[in-house]
């Protein structure tokens, strides 16, 4: 008797990956998880590409709005150390 003749003639010996009657049903399970891994990655890259387009197109515009000059009340920021807590040893 060969393999195949003693596999048949015990058939519950059979894994389960191995019957045939739920063969198609595993097969579109694996095509189905497939698919959605696919658009999954294409959402991805869509969103990845938008957002990169996004950041250049708005620093391009950044780039062409002219500086603002600096304003007057600039001195009264703690970076200036005119304010009254830069006596007490707070430096901004």
């Amino acid at each position: 008797m060969t393999d195949i003749d003693s596999l048949l003639a015990h058939p519950a010996t059979f894994s389960e990956d191995a019957r045939l009657d739920a063969l198609e049903q595993r097969l579109w399970q694996k095509i189905g998880v497939a698919e959605e891994r696919r658009h999954l990655g294409r959402i991805r890259t869509v969103a990845i590409t938008g957002a990169l387009l996004f950041g250049v197109i708005n620093g391009g515009f950044g780039l062409l709005v002219p500086a603002s000059p600096p304003s007057e009340i600039g001195v009264l920021t703690l970076a200036a150390g005119l304010s009254p807590l830069s006596g007490m040893g707070i430096v901004g």
